[in-house]
């Protein structure tokens, strides 16, 4: 005989009115006041069971809708936007490597892994899935803002290249900077951070004075 699953509509309730559908709901995020967590994690599972909540992976769910193959399926980019790079309107990662050199157009080369610094981890680097993508996390030399992840994510690229890279790159850059309106200052203030190959390498690239 089936057995009735018991749902709590407490729980279910406060994440329809918090959480779009096809979004990730991360277990640390939810908040009700006296629901402790292991009581949150119980009741999630009912809801799964019960199909009102569907489990992308450990500690993250989602409201699905309902389509004609069954429940909608979460897109790993969007756990890799919340979880490392920015929610609402709150920055706190950016992509480096080929995804940022891809994007200016330095390469058209696509990674197969891709690379990101953010607030949210604590390795110099670390490998790790998230569904079907595998991407690398690295700790940032200072903490990312919104007023300061643009830059941060250009002055990787200029630490972590060869100095022939970016000379060659070197009037992709230079566009890439007056279109962000890049101020000498604010590179003074996070040079610092970085290690002091990279002050040397603006300097001998000439892409130092390219700043307002």
């Amino acid at each position: 005989m089936n057995r009735k699953v018991v749902i709590n509509v407490e729980l279910i309730d406060y994440l329809e009115k918090n959480f779009s559908k096809n979004t990730p709901i991360f277990i640390n995020d939810i908040n009700i006041s006296d629901m402790p967590y292991d009581n949150i994690r119980q009741i999630l599972s009912r809801l799964v069971r019960a199909q009102k909540v569907a489990r992308f992976s450990q500690g993250v769910y989602y409201l699905p809708t309902k389509t004609y193959l069954g429940n909608s399926l979460l897109s790993p980019d969007l756990v890799i936007e919340r979880k490392y790079l920015k929610s609402n309107n709150e920055v706190y990662g950016y992509y480096t490597g080929l995804s940022f050199e891809n994007t200016i157009g330095v390469t058209t080369q696509l990674p197969n892994i891709r690379r990101i610094v953010t607030n949210n981890e604590s390795s110099r680097k670390r490998k790790i899935n998230i569904g079907y993508q595998t991407i690398i996390l690295e700790k940032p030399y200072c903490k990312i803002t919104n007023e300061n992840y643009l830059l941060m994510q250009f002055l990787d690229f200029i630490n972590n290249n060869p100095l022939y890279v970016i000379r060659d790159s070197k009037d992709i850059l230079i566009k890439y900077i007056k279109k962000n309106n890049f101020k000498r200052y604010q590179v003074e203030e996070l040079i610092v951070y970085f290690p002091a190959k990279l002050a040397k390498k603006l300097v001998e690239s000439r892409l130092l004075y390219e700043f307002a």
